[in-house]
């Protein structure tokens, strides 16, 4: 996530939404019910493959195919291409999310 200042929102969890993760960030990118295709090319949700959500080459990753997105669980990805996020540990109970954020000023450096 980029550097800045966010504001803990406490709003239900929905796609595309930044949330706080035992105290890490990553973006929401399936919410129960998404249909979530993983391959070697990343992951694909509802038939939209999403940008640079690839595994890195030679790590143990989550395992390839076809899911539902459980009642009760979340995708998450960070943007960084090193985050530890879903392509390695796959599905994230609700319940781990501490709290949606909203930003209130960020920096993308250079």
């Amino acid at each position: 996530m980029p550097e800045g200042l966010y504001k803990l929102t406490h709003q239900p969890v929905k796609r595309g939404d930044t949330v706080l993760l035992l105290r890490a960030m990553k973006g929401i990118i399936a919410v129960p019910g998404d249909l979530v295709e993983f391959n070697e090319g990343g992951f694909i949700v509802n038939g939209k493959p999403i940008p640079d959500s690839a595994p890195e080459a030679g790590y143990p990753h989550f395992q390839y195919g076809k899911y539902i997105t459980p009642a009760g669980m979340v995708l998450c990805l960070g943007r960084h291409p090193d985050s530890f996020d879903a392509r390695y540990f796959g599905f994230t109970a609700e319940t781990l999310v501490e709290s949606t954020v909203t930003p209130v000023w960020t920096y993308e450096g250079q």
